[in-house]
């Protein structure tokens, strides 16, 4: 009303007035409040959406009482108990796109006989070590050849139930992958972060995972996805993990970002070895993936904190490369050759 008595004013006389005042941050914020009331960014229907994600936490993950086991019929410290669970795979689509958006870049790789086995076990939270270790050995007993595992977490109260189950998947020939996660941490630093196949002795202890962390679309100081983890002890190999178009329920689609979809990348480069040379094994898909990474001499920027450092992209993983479909087929020819 100062500046505008008759209350009459559009967002160019706005925007002039922000010029006209730059150094007051009262009316700074006032009109920055005011023009994103202007053009709203969401819709009904997204709201709608956001109210049932708040009411889902507060009636499940911030309520102590509430037990999910009970629902299902499961007792969670025993590891011999797996009678319970269902089939349902498709309830909650709006809610719960991740694993849609996962799928759909695992068969963009137009390999003609890919299928995928969804084994929801978790929906907000974390998912639980039983759950996760009974989802690898039912995969394996019911014939997946690649695990995709596109979650994260900072603790495991039953890590040996993990780690047998991918013992279980080595001696069945199934290669395991796991996004690194999207924290910007350097994971050499942390105690460990789950899924991992490291045992007490920080020792690998089977041959048959791996661990993606995620690059832009930027052959530059900013190909790495600023928001990765990283870590040369941890992270074996990296894949493309921003905008990706993917596949929405309900016939829609969308740019998403994120370390799962990098993990679903390489899922995706694994199949197709798998189709073209299924004697390969499980240790050979995994150093193929590794090996014929395309490593690029270029310094990329990473934030430690709420500062930026800049190292060599080469520095942040085992490999030190990106995951190559075209050089992992050549590589796997010479092996399928021999």
């Amino acid at each position: 009303l100062k500046y505008f008595p008759n209350n009459q004013y559009s967002k160019k006389d706005l925007d002039s007035l922000n010029k006209m005042y730059p150094n007051d941050k009262e009316l700074q914020k006032l009109i920055m409040v005011y023009t994103n009331f202007q053009k709203p960014k969401y819709s009904q229907k997204n709201m709608e959406l956001g109210k049932l994600h708040a009411q889902e936490r507060l009636d499940k993950l911030l309520n102590l009482s509430f037990n999910e086991r009970e629902l299902i019929g499961d007792d969670l410290e025993n590891i011999k108990d797996t009678n319970y669970g269902n089939n349902i795979v498709n309830d909650y689509l709006d809610l719960f796109v991740h694993s849609t958006e996962v799928a759909s870049v695992i068969t963009s790789f137009k390999v003609d006989n890919i299928k995928i086995m969804p084994i929801p076990i978790f929906t907000n939270g974390e998912v639980t070590d039983k759950d996760l270790a009974l989802a690898i050995r039912y995969a394996v007993d019911n014939g997946a050849k690649v695990i995709n595992m596109s979650f994260g977490k900072n603790l495991s109260l039953h890590e040996d139930w993990v780690l047998d189950a991918f013992k279980y998947a080595e001696k069945h020939n199934v290669l395991l992958i796991s996004s690194a996660g999207n924290e910007s941490l350097n994971l050499n630093k942390m105690v460990k972060r789950y899924p991992t196949d490291l045992g007490e002795n920080k020792k690998e202890v089977s041959d048959n995972f791996l661990l993606i962390g995620g690059t832009s679309q930027n052959l530059n100081k900013k190909l790495f996805y600023r928001y990765s983890n990283y870590g040369d002890r941890h992270v074996d190999v990296f894949a493309p993990g921003e905008k990706l178009y993917v596949a929405l329920p309900n016939n829609k689609y969308s740019y998403v970002s994120g370390t799962s979809l990098s993990s679903a990348t390489v899922a995706g480069v694994a199949a197709l070895l798998y189709s073209y040379y299924p004697s390969l094994t499980v240790s050979q898909v995994k150093q193929i993936i590794i090996d014929s990474s395309v490593k690029y001499d270029v310094d990329v920027e990473i934030r430690i904190g709420s500062e930026k450092k800049i190292v060599p992209f080469t520095s942040l993983s085992k490999s030190g490369g990106i995951v190559n479909a075209y050089n992992a087929l050549i590589y796997a020819q010479k092996i399928g050759n021999k």
